[in-house]
């Protein structure tokens, strides 16, 4: 025989209910037949005494002994609600057992079936996603647009402007209001920068890459809010005339002078060879420009460079003539004589001929 249960619940006990208040023992025939009265006078019996002292009794008991597979359950959590988030709440609506229920969706309307209950108290239930349709938005050019398909949590939507241009793009673009409308003419719209210097828009991808050029020629690329409010930086004049006819002297020694200015991405470099470069503006101060003509291996400090054709015909004289006299190679006949590049071979040729050279200063 199984071990029988045994109660210590008795007439006179109360205990709290999940939703419908306090509630009064008033009679004990049984574990599985006990009698309880509402706050309100509502009684119900024919309970489990687990059902009582847990608190899951309904006043909606319609009198019955349930059998015991899930004792009064069926009956005390149909109507039972959970939000699920600030936008859903779930309802229990019909209770077959306990991983067999119909839950609806309070704020939709939709009913999904086959869920369990410990899923819908955690909040496991799968519904559909809340529809954005009918949001609206204005973008950054002032352009309302609406959202004609797509749900919550969605990567892209759908949506219209007033003009009734239909456009698909990321959901956040929409919300930033960056969402480009591709029949407005964005392109001819000008402004003029904070530092006084007019500006036309001529080409846009999206409002992050905006294509501007001033009226000297130049062109630049910013983002539609900075085209906006002219917070465009040095106006470019003004870096065309500072940087223009600069030099500076390369990592591999040569002079290097800007010959030419676009902007701080595009600027022609001539090296002192007559070598011609494109190169930005953070490269030429920083001195990392390279002369395809000339390299340095800081490895085996190696230079390697192209020369005039008649280079060691006169390097050739020189170091000879140099030998012959016995003296010394000064900076000033070297200088004379060789361009830098150069100079760097006609120094190697000295040390092997052991002609010792004085006040030579090659970076």
């Amino acid at each position: 025989m199984g071990r029988r249960k045994t109660i210590t619940m008795k007439p006179g006990d109360i205990f709290n209910t999940t939703r419908n208040g306090k509630i009064k023992v008033i009679e004990v025939n049984g574990y599985n037949d006990v009698t309880v009265q509402f706050e309100d006078g509502t009684i119900a019996s024919h309970l489990y005494a687990t059902s009582v002292r847990s608190g899951n009794v309904a006043k909606n008991h319609d009198g019955k002994k349930e059998k015991r597979d899930h004792g009064s359950l069926k009956v005390e959590r149909i109507g039972e609600k959970m939000k699920k988030n600030e936008n859903t709440t779930l309802q229990i609506i019909k209770y077959r057992n306990v991983g067999d229920m119909d839950v609806k969706v309070l704020e939709t309307g939709e009913i999904i079936h086959g869920v369990s209950y410990r899923n819908f108290k955690n909040g496991n239930v799968l519904t559909s996603k809340p529809s954005l349709k009918g949001k609206t938005f204005v973008n950054l050019n002032g352009q309302r647009m609406e959202i004609i398909d797509g749900k919550e949590g969605d990567r892209t939507v759908t949506l219209k402007f007033d003009d009734g241009t239909i456009v698909t793009d990321l959901f956040f673009k929409f919300v930033t209001g960056k969402v480009v409308n591709p029949n407005f003419p964005y392109v001819g719209q000008t402004r003029m920068s904070k530092k006084g210097v007019v500006y036309s828009l001529v080409d846009i991808t999206d409002y992050d890459n905006v294509k501007i050029r001033d009226i000297y020629g130049n062109e630049n690329v910013v983002t539609y809010r900075q085209f906006l409010s002219g917070e465009i930086g040095l106006a470019a004049k003004n870096c065309h005339d500072k940087y223009m006819g600069m030099t500076k002297i390369a990592r591999n020694g040569m002079v290097m002078k800007i010959i030419d200015y676009k902007n701080a991405h595009d600027i022609t470099v001539q090296f002192e060879d007559g070598t011609i470069v494109k190169a930005s503006i953070n490269n030429f101060k920083s001195s990392y420009v390279k002369n395809p003509n000339y390299t340095y291996n800081p490895k085996n400090k190696c230079f390697k460079t192209v020369v005039s054709e008649d280079f060691m015909d006169r390097a050739g004289v020189f170091v000879k003539k140099m030998k012959a006299e016995g003296g010394l190679a000064t900076t000033s006949e070297l200088n004379g004589v060789f361009t830098m590049q150069e100079m760097e071979i006609v120094l190697a040729m000295l040390k092997e001929e052991r002609i010792p050279v004085v006040n030579l200063d090659i970076a």
